[in-house]
């Protein structure tokens, strides 16, 4: 899984922040990373802020999993 970096402004950090965008229309099941990043396709964007964990199932589906804050 390979991607650009862009300066993206993240409300979390109160910052701009180096962030990988990846085509998601080239990911793969099995890909999987933490936020920061960005996945750009043909027909959406999806935004994995800090923290979130990423990742693409068997089905090609993007499944974002947030931590758990109780």
């Amino acid at each position: 899984m390979s991607g650009c970096t862009r300066a993206i402004w993240w409300s979390e950090a109160r910052a701009l922040v180096a962030t990988a965008v990846y085509d998601g229309d080239k990911l793969l099941a099995g890909n999987a990373l933490t936020g920061p990043a960005i996945m750009e396709t043909c027909t959406t964007t999806v935004v994995v802020q800090p923290g979130v964990r990423f990742h693409v199932d068997e089905f090609g589906n993007f499944v974002l999993t947030f931590e758990s804050t109780s």
